[in-house]
């Protein structure tokens, strides 16, 4: 993993508020820290095997019990879960290399087989969006507002400019994508809060015990934007700030999310189109063989 960063990029990362929150396990603040540049860090294939990880996520936490057993508020936090295990499958797919190599593809054999075999991760992944998408609109007016730091005053007027131009995008398109009172019905939302962060804070914690440093890496901020989502989506509830990392962490999640669903809708496309290719060969083939056999039957008739 790469691991450069310049002082002054230090700096500023040590300068902004680490504090940690009730919904995360972190250990990223300890004299031994070591700070990355995702730019230089992006997710893809290493060759580790997390299915233990993903195992213990589910077991330690009850989504191993039998889907009737569970209330509709317990289904919410699993189907988030799922669709960011799918989500980070689908990464793992789109930037995949063999052994050794530093050449990428898209494998979709691995794909097939960790995601577009299952249709229920597919709906998470789409859900998994959706949640993150409404949080960020609903954060919309703190969002633009942040106080970003750049390396100087050039970069940091751009990032808010971006951070401006997305914000406006995904309300304008995606005002209401997700209707999260439609999810409480056995419990209140204060009481869905008090069961989902024990549960939130394990599997954090469970991330941290991942040896790859990359798969830490980018687990641990896809669940850190995961936790900002469900901060602010329950924020009337309970009163939040949102630290440096977990606007971080949201924001790569939506990214992370919305490329792996614009991979999938090209994915299907290209489907259809070898699926045309191959019925238009189909009947040909059939047509010639029609044709044969009518040939072979008037020259049979005529002898």
């Amino acid at each position: 993993m790469n691991k450069s960063l310049s002082n002054k990029e230090v700096s500023i990362l040590k300068g902004e508020d680490s504090n940690d929150t009730d919904w995360m396990h972190n250990e990223e603040y300890d004299e031994g820290s070591v700070y990355v540049n995702l730019n230089e860090n992006s997710e893809a294939f290493t060759m580790y095997n997390g299915s233990k990880i993903w195992k213990a996520i589910y077991e330690e936490n009850c989504f191993n019990r039998g889907k009737e057993a569970w209330c509709k508020e317990e289904q919410m936090l699993y189907k988030l879960v799922s669709g960011v295990q799918a989500n980070i499958n689908m990464h793992i797919s789109h930037f995949y290399s063999h052994k050794g190599s530093d050449r990428q593809f898209i494998n979709l054999d691995v794909y097939y087989q960790r995601v577009a075999g299952f249709e229920e991760r597919l709906k998470n992944m789409h859900m998994a969006y959706s949640f993150v998408l409404r949080a960020i609109n609903w954060e919309f007016e703190n969002l633009s507002k942040y106080t970003f730091i750049g390396l100087n005053e050039e970069e940091t007027n751009k990032t808010l400019a971006l951070m401006k131009e997305f914000l406006s995008k995904s309300v304008k398109h995606c005002e209401e994508p997700f209707k999260e009172k439609n999810f409480f019905h056995s419990l209140t939302e204060q009481e869905f809060i008090q069961d989902v962060k024990p549960h939130f804070y394990n599997i954090t914690k469970i991330l941290d015990c991942v040896p790859c440093e990359k798969c830490r890496l980018h687990g641990k901020l896809q669940f850190t934007g995961l936790s900002a989502a469900f901060k602010i989506m329950f924020g009337h509830v309970q009163p939040y700030t949102l630290t440096w990392n977990e606007i971080v962490g949201l924001i790569n999640l939506m990214i992370k999310l919305s490329n792996s669903l614009s991979w999938y809708s090209k994915i299907i496309e290209e489907e259809g189109s070898n699926n045309f290719v191959k019925d238009i060969v189909r009947y040909v083939c059939s047509g010639i063989i029609l044709i044969g056999a009518i040939i072979l039957w008037w020259t049979l008739n005529r002898e």
